[in-house]
């Protein structure tokens, strides 16, 4: 994964990130990912899940950061609830709440996500568009 910075001066970070797509039972880890499970049905699906949060900076890496404190990576838990919607072109759409479980930044982040399945055997692509509140 290549991030580049949201702060000005600070350098892309890189960052190696496992493509690996397991599921058994309520578990599942879909890339850097973990979840489990406790609402699915047809076309409702809540989980709650941690993931790290890889945005992090020094503040001598760039003037522009000067009086701000260094942040570091965490680690962010939350609850995700999504449901599919077939009368809406098999499209997809959920709110993520994550909160920063090692305060390090202490905070949260609200995520609104519609996505739509196309299945171009034996490919598939998944478009999608979203709003995040941090």
């Amino acid at each position: 994964m290549i991030s580049d910075s949201v702060y000005k001066g600070v350098d892309r970070d890189v960052w190696p990130v496992p493509v690996v797509f397991v599921r058994k039972g309520r578990i599942s880890i879909k890339g850097v990912k973990a979840e489990y499970v406790f609402l699915e049905d047809k076309s409702h699906e809540a989980n709650f899940f941690i993931m790290p949060r890889f945005m992090g900076y020094d503040s001598k890496d760039s003037s522009d950061l000067e009086g701000m404190k260094d942040r570091k990576w965490s680690l962010d838990g939350g609850v995700e609830y999504s449901v599919t919607m077939p009368y809406f072109y098999d499209s997809k759409a959920s709110i993520s709440i994550a909160q920063d479980l090692l305060s390090e930044s202490s905070g949260q982040e609200v995520k609104l996500q519609l996505k739509r399945m196309f299945d171009l055997r034996p490919f598939f692509i998944r478009p999608g568009v979203g709003a995040v509140k941090k």
